[in-house]
């Protein structure tokens, strides 16, 4: 690996988080927009990493997902460390209520990195899938939205250096992502939205 991307239309990714919070899943949804054919043999469950590359409006993308058990983060500064990291997307299992302050804690870490403190983070809150039975879809999350604000609390509260310029966060069940889909489409648009460089994405 070089310390320099080696196009300017190419940007990298990481995607990282717990164990079970996602990722793999996420990376399949990816790679089945990308090819419209399923992809469940061509992406395992994560030992080290998976890559794929993903093309939105005019770019493409280097997506890195990153094993998140213990041994698998302590890997993750192997790539950015030698790669430009432009995004990070940083899930959590919003369910998986006891690896929250874990997850903050491993999210803290890699947002004072100083080889990132330039590149952009998505806080990506998984819904996972769940049934609901209420009709109104803004009272069927209420409980999900208190939740997801009060962890964005406990960061604000927290030291990060540009913390309004760099984080987003977004939440969303990853078995839902569909080509096409408007919802899909916002969430592709929040999280592979950047400005800078020569051009806003």
């Amino acid at each position: 690996m070089g310390s320099n991307n080696s196009s300017l239309n190419k940007l990298q990714v990481m995607v990282v988080g717990l164990q079970m919070s996602g990722k793999t899943f996420f990376l399949k949804k990816l790679s089945e927009m990308s090819n419209k054919v399923s992809t469940d043999s061509d992406i395992d469950q994560t030992i080290g990493y998976n890559l794929i590359t993903f093309k939105y409006n005019t770019f493409s993308f280097d997506i890195w997902e990153l094993g998140g058990d213990p041994v698998s983060r302590t890997y993750w500064p192997t790539i950015y460390r030698n790669l430009k990291i432009d995004i990070i997307i940083f899930m959590i299992n919003l369910y998986d209520t006891r690896s929250h302050q874990e997850a903050l804690k491993e999210l803290l870490v890699l947002i004072n990195e100083e080889e990132l403190k330039s590149s952009k983070f998505v806080l990506l809150f998984n819904l996972v899938t769940k049934d609901y039975t209420t009709p109104n879809v803004d009272e069927e999350q209420k409980e999900e939205k208190e939740l997801v604000e009060s962890l964005l609390n406990f960061l604000r509260e927290c030291p990060i250096h540009d913390y309004d310029n760099r984080v987003t966060s977004t939440m969303f069940d990853i078995a839902k992502m569909k080509d096409g889909e408007n919802k899909t489409l916002d969430l592709l648009k929040e999280i592979f939205s950047i400005k800078g460089k020569n051009a806003n994405i």
